[in-house]
């Protein structure tokens, strides 16, 4: 899979943006349902992921202008239902684009909404991503960012987020892939449904039930590679006679 730069119609794509402060990163994930597969199961398809961080731009404070023009420009290239953003730092840029897709400029007219983060409900949808994935329902182009992300994600009193130390303290692409996955296969993956979607048989399939020749990037590196590799990247980092992090186990 690759990195799409535009989608195309019919598909209904939808959006997340996962806004910080300006001197934090901003993450955006497009993505699209696909199937039922040969056994009536749906799949999510990750299109697109976008950062902006500080780094890229002078004195290290990102350009919300700029941010909001290209977000502009990609909701002209993927023909989205929904365009939704975490609720910190957005209401501004949320009302702009609002008036923008009721404009009537788009080929669909997109809905621009705000979820509020809240411990449940990031519980809620990072279950609702481990299961997807666990039976190779989410697939997605590789993004390194959000690899070392998921690899890294631990759990602070009931909320899946990034470490407080160590080589990755974000998670603004990670929670998007959790945020697009749940809009996508929520109804299919859902809390209630997890015990009997995971008695069925893991196997890597693409939308629709044609099989992958090789397994999704995220997919192997989450399902197979990503407990072993975290774990000796922790165990490396751990002082002899310290007890190693309890991260969250994908």
């Amino acid at each position: 899979m690759t990195m799409q730069s535009a989608g195309h119609m019919p598909t209904a794509y939808i959006g997340h943006c996962d806004p910080s402060v300006s001197g934090a990163n901003f993450a955006m994930v497009i993505g699209h349902r696909e199937g039922p597969d040969a056994e009536g199961r749906h799949h999510a398809v990750i299109d697109h992921v976008q950062v902006w961080q500080p780094a890229d731009f002078p004195g290290h404070r990102i350009s919300y202008e700029t941010v909001e023009r290209e977000i502009l420009i990609l909701m002209t290239r993927f023909p989205m239902t929904q365009l939704s953003f975490d609720q910190f730092n957005s209401a501004g840029i949320i009302e702009r684009l609002q008036r923008f897709a009721a404009s009537g400029g788009l080929t669909r007219r997109t809905s621009v909404v705000e979820f509020t983060a809240t411990a449940p409900r990031n519980l809620r949808l990072a279950e609702t991503f481990k299961t997807a994935l666990q039976i190779r329902l989410v697939h997605s182009p590789y993004h390194r960012l959000a690899e070392q992300e998921l690899l890294f994600l631990v759990q602070h009193n009931r909320k899946v987020d990034h470490p407080r130390s160590g080589p990755v303290q974000t998670a603004d692409v990670a929670d998007s892939y959790f945020e697009i996955t749940y809009q996508l296969l929520g109804d299919q993956c859902g809390l209630g449904a997890a015990g009997a979607l995971s008695g069925l048989s893991p196997r890597a399939s693409q939308a629709g039930g044609f099989p992958l020749s090789v397994p999704d990037p995220i997919g192997m590196a989450l399902s197979e590679v990503g407990r072993s590799s975290r774990d000796r990247a922790l165990t490396r980092r751990a002082s002899p006679g310290q007890a190693r992090a309890r991260g969250y186990r994908f």
